[in-house]
């Protein structure tokens, strides 16, 4: 079985994007880092997704800016494979665009997730952006 690469996934799943006529923007923000990897837009609709090497999660430094956005009422999808990434863009549009995909998004929960457990991270925890790339 082939590995396939964060960069693979994130090319393929926007080359579908394209083809299905969203707009595809790479988000970089020079003030404000760990924000999510693309921004998608159609018909009034955004998708905002963290790609991620299969079986990877956000960083602690990127799970604090989509607990930010998710406050702000957006969701950030946290795509691990091309298959997740393209049925994102297969929900009809008709659907409530706020509305969660629940097979690829991030959940939205407080109990603990397999990348908290793993990296220690808790609300008690949780420190600001910046610091967290401090040791």
């Amino acid at each position: 079985m082939q590995k396939i690469s964060e960069a693979q996934i994130e090319k393929k799943v926007t080359e579908h994007a394209k083809k299905a006529g969203w707009l595809s923007y790479k988000w970089v923000s020079p003030s404000q880092r760990w924000v999510p990897d693309r921004l998608y837009f159609k018909n009034g609709q955004v998708k905002m997704i963290e790609f991620k090497a299969p079986g990877k999660f956000p960083t602690r430094g990127q799970a604090i800016i989509h607990k930010i956005l998710r406050r702000e009422g957006l969701t950030v999808h946290v795509i691990d494979t091309v298959e997740k990434g393209v049925a994102l863009f297969e929900i009809q549009e008709e659907s409530d665009p706020s509305l969660e995909n629940p097979i690829s998004s991030f959940p939205k929960t407080e109990k603990s997730i397999p990348w908290q457990e793993k990296t220690g991270y808790t609300e008690e925890n949780q420190v600001s952006p910046e610091k967290a790339t401090k040791k």
